[in-house]
């Protein structure tokens, strides 16, 4: 049997929570803080990512909502 190191493409997504004035500056904190494991909330392996003008994953861009308490 032959040995080989796969490299998969994984995509998801982490929630963190910020204090901020609005939607683009929480965005901008959270990407400052970085994440911890813990804060992943879903990851799954692809065969690819994009193809040609397809995404094959959702979670495409940073998102931000205010959070009621």
């Amino acid at each position: 049997m032959k040995r080989f190191a796969v490299e998969i493409p994984i995509a998801g997504y982490v929630r963190i929570e910020v204090e901020a004035e609005n939607e683009e500056d929480a965005i901008e904190k959270a990407f400052d803080i970085g994440y911890k494991n813990e804060d992943i909330q879903e990851m799954e392996m692809f065969e690819k990512l994009v193809e040609g003008n397809v995404c094959h994953t959702y979670h495409t861009r940073a998102s931000a909502e205010e959070i009621e308490d």
